[in-house]
């Protein structure tokens, strides 16, 4: 058998998607640099430009609100009148597994339903409850995003491709998918234990869409590591994502403290080694985490 499918065969039989093995597999991959720089040059060009993935995107508690959303919608009993989509249910579910505060999730929530990305869904039979649901253009906006790491897994791992074809063509992969991926929240995983040394881009806004856009801009020409300083001025971030220069300044001045970078005022931004390790880390566990959730959400689909 070879590595590659010993890989996948891990992957579906571990209970834990972050499983250290799966990890270091993946950042022993020959090609698994390349991949890294390629998907996260690929997720800045999918924010920039688009206000509404800019706002749920840039912080972590925002993108889990957008998935509870979808889990709400999509593990709704008709027959239950406590299920489904509701503003009330949906601040309760983000409390409850500690996602985001009532407060914000009312005003992401809010932003969404202007935005044309939450609807309110048919009147239900007791009048009394207010049902929402997502619109296709809320799905479209993740689902391009993880087609784009099932696309890298197929290319590296050919037996995975009926994972991208599915995310593509079949409607119930994509529920169960999403049930899987909020599953993870419930049960307490989450992507950034795995790299909490870079809580200091995950916590603020645009704090992550600005990490990604240095090692993209790092990997111009090949996988970055070692130290590399990236010619990208502060004014350029903050105009690209929205923020403020002075915001900008603050989430690298806390990567300096952490030892991620270096600002070099006039020369650049250094990124130190353990920048680079941060980022691998952080694509080896988002790799993982589309291997196992798709694997399940694959065999879910089928009828497994």
């Amino acid at each position: 058998m070879s590595a590659v499918g010993s890989l996948a065969i891990s992957a579906r039989a571990e209970d834990d998607p972050f499983s250290p093995q799966t990890m270091a597999a993946f950042r022993a991959r020959p090609e698994f640099a390349r991949y890294a720089v390629q998907i996260a040059r690929t997720f800045i060009d999918q924010y920039v430009g688009n206000r509404f993935l800019n706002l749920i995107s840039n912080d972590r508690g925002r993108m889990q609100v957008a998935h509870a959303v979808m889990y709400l919608h999509y593990t709704r009993d008709p027959g239950d009148p406590t299920s489904g989509l509701t503003s009330s249910r949906l601040k309760a579910f983000c409390a409850q597994y500690n996602m985001c505060s009532p407060g914000r999730t009312a005003a992401m929530l809010a932003v969404m339903q202007m935005s044309g990305h939450v609807v309110d869904a048919p009147a239900p039979k007791d009048r009394r409850i207010r049902l929402l649901m997502p619109t296709r253009k809320l799905l479209d906006t993740f689902l391009t995003r993880w087609i784009t790491y099932f696309d890298a897994l197929a290319d590296m791992m050919p037996e995975t491709a009926a994972i991208a074809r599915a995310a593509r063509e079949r409607d119930e992969f994509v529920h169960a998918y999403i049930k899987f991926v909020v599953g993870h929240y419930r049960a307490g995983r989450r992507l950034m234990d795995h790299v909490p040394q870079l809580n200091i881009f995950a916590d603020a806004n645009a704090g992550m869409l600005i990490f990604l856009s240095l090692f993209a801009a790092a990997g111009a020409d090949g996988p970055p590591s070692g130290e590399r300083v990236v010619q990208m001025p502060i004014s350029e971030l903050a105009r690209r994502f929205g923020v403020s220069r002075a915001h900008v300044k603050q989430v690298l001045r806390g990567a300096q403290e952490k030892g991620l970078l270096r600002v070099d005022d006039g020369n650049g931004i250094r990124l130190m080694p353990a920048y680079f390790d941060a980022a691998y880390q952080l694509f080896a566990a988002m790799f993982a985490l589309e291997l196992h959730t798709g694997l399940r959400a694959l065999e879910a689909a089928n009828g497994g």
